[in-house]
């Protein structure tokens, strides 16, 4: 049974023709606390903001496992099952400044993270993701992603990986690295 309680701190709602906007918020969502502001912008398409600050949140208590079936199958596979469940996503805009302390999805700990990024037409931009800690490395990117509800499709992207323990984190991720023969 999910608990939700909003803390009454003298939120306001403001606005003009273009932006409504709710802040402060302050939530918990379980054992989950939130605050920062949300609101709405007027537009052709339904288009929200977020800027949220989360100590943690563990999403495997929100979605529902993957198949067995699906679970057994090679990395990209996986991901391309992920993101068909993510149709929903070509259906509004947004833009979004999250931070947050740990998130834990499919048992994986994800520590630190930050993330700009604006959704527009099915499109996700992201300006800056940093994720401080994940399957034992750091991790920076900007740039887009789109195939919700299909296939993902990543366009423009840089990143920057570290790691001090390569073989680790692909064995935590469930990636096979290259079968190569060294003595040919």
């Amino acid at each position: 049974q999910r608990q939700m309680c909003i803390r009454d701190s003298n939120t306001t709602i403001a606005g003009n023709p273009q932006k409504i906007a709710i802040k402060p918020i302050e939530l918990t969502l379980d054992k989950s606390k939130f605050s920062g502001e949300a609101g709405i912008i007027n537009g052709e398409r339904q288009n929200y903001y977020v800027d949220i600050v989360s100590d943690m949140v563990n999403l495997d208590n929100y979605f529902k496992p993957m198949p067995k079936e699906e679970a057994q199958k090679d990395f990209v596979s996986r991901m391309n099952y992920r993101f068909s469940k993510l149709a929903a996503l070509n259906n509004f805009d947004m833009q979004a400044k999250i931070k947050l302390d740990l998130g834990i999805y499919e048992n994986t700990p994800i520590e630190n993270l930050a993330m700009n990024a604006t959704l527009k037409d099915g499109v996700l931009n992201f300006s800056s993701l940093n994720i401080g800690s994940i399957a034992g490395a750091t991790v920076s990117a900007q740039g887009s992603l789109k195939g919700f509800g299909e296939s993902p499709v990543f366009e423009n992207i840089k990143y920057d990986l570290s790691t001090k323990d390569v073989a680790s984190m692909l064995n935590k991720l469930e990636i096979k690295p290259f079968d190569f023969d060294w003595k040919k």
